[in-house]
């Protein structure tokens, strides 16, 4: 498929910003749930950076009316993003020791847990037809590799295929398996780590380890590398280009955007973190089953694991109720208000606006670069 004709002052040029005709190297993170909306992807699009839907949560038959929205806003190239999830299924007796292991809390808040948590998460193979028919500039996903035949198939269509990896292992089994381009997600980023082994141990690279691990084996197969987790500002965007990356993945510092669909509770956090110019955060497997960054809310105490948890995604359905009257409740301990390491440098500006000022820095910071090199 040919690259999108480039803008007409790109601030630098990468492999990524030939691939999708960016102005600037920067991807806007796929972040399921509600935050990446038809505006926030189509205005990153139009802005210059190459947007980002998440739709892990979205039914294979609503897939196409969310992607045809964004269009309906932008002819820019953008991703979708699905979970491949390749764990093990949770079996009726965990997922019922998991909702006994709740159940304390559920009523602490007011919540009534559900009955039934099978479709907690649509079914893989239809949201993976759905977005080939579509046929968007890309198909990024995380948690695991791709299924048979979609590497081919996404060729076909024109279609970038965008892995995520956690470790150098994970990097490499990407590598093998033909994408184009792998997101480094660094062990600061926020929500899901992408890890492919939902029980193993907590991430615990930054994407510089990864990047210095994996930049010569991607160089040889001509993949490109984006660094992810902990980057808010045009300053980490270049800092990324300087290690050799080919672009950054930034998510959080969407959050604040007015066109994202970024909860008011949420919302009202990422603000406080960025008055204090710090956000505390920590790794959780309590609200899904999988590792991720939650921010904490000032005083709130740790979040504490269930006795009993259910595989994900059963796990994620089991709170999903909790979680909805958490802030009604006054428990913040109780609510996922994802947030990566960086959330201290939270703007609260439109999406235009951000990108404006993304380019700006990373111009400074590229400009500083040069000089220190005479």
């Amino acid at each position: 498929m040919p690259a999108r004709a480039m803008p007409t002052h790109p601030v630098v040029t990468t492999d990524l910003t030939r691939r999708f005709g960016l102005a600037l190297p920067v991807i806007q993170a796929p972040m399921a749930g509600g935050p990446t909306t038809a505006g926030l992807v189509a205005g990153a699009s139009e802005a210059g950076v190459l947007g980002s839907l998440g739709a892990a949560y979205t039914r294979a038959q609503d897939i196409p009316a969310e992607i045809r929205a964004i269009r309906a806003q932008t002819d820019r190239p953008f991703a979708v993003n699905l979970f491949f999830h390749q764990g093990r299924i949770a079996g009726a007796d965990e997922i019922a020791a998991a909702r006994r292991a709740l159940e304390p809390l559920a009523a602490r808040v007011g919540a009534e847990l559900p009955a039934d948590v099978s479709d907690a998460a649509p079914p893989l193979d239809a949201q993976i037809r759905a977005v080939l028919d579509e046929a968007p500039a890309a198909l990024s996903f995380t948690m695991g590799l791709p299924p048979a035949g979609l590497v081919e198939a996404a060729r076909a269509r024109g279609i970038a295929l965008i892995g995520t990896a956690t470790t150098p292992l994970e990097g490499r089994a990407l590598i093998a398996a033909g994408v184009e381009m792998i997101v480094l997600q660094g062990a600061d980023a926020g929500g899901h780590s992408g890890m492919f082994d939902a029980d193993g141990p907590p991430p615990a690279f930054g994407w510089p380890a990864l990047l210095e691990a994996l930049a010569a084996e991607a160089a040889a197969a001509g993949v490109m590398l984006i660094a992810a987790g902990g980057i808010m500002t045009g300053r980490g965007v270049a800092g990324a280009l300087a290690m050799g990356a080919a672009g950054a993945q930034l998510g959080t510092a969407f959050l604040s955007t007015a066109e994202a669909g970024t909860k008011p509770g949420h919302r009202r956090l990422l603000a406080e973190a960025a008055a204090a110019g710090e956000g505390r955060t920590v790794l959780t497997r309590a609200f899904t089953a999988r590792q991720a960054r939650k921010l904490l809310a000032a005083g709130e105490a740790m979040p504490v694991e269930p006795a009993e948890l259910a595989a994900f995604p059963a796990q994620h359905g089991l709170t999903k109720p909790i979680r909805a009257r958490a802030d009604a409740a006054g428990v913040p301990e109780a609510q996922a208000w994802w947030a990566g390491a960086g959330a201290g440098l939270s703007r609260s500006l439109p999406v235009a606006g951000l990108v404006e000022r993304l380019g700006q820095e990373l111009a400074a910071a590229l400009q500083g670069l040069a000089r220190s090199d005479r």
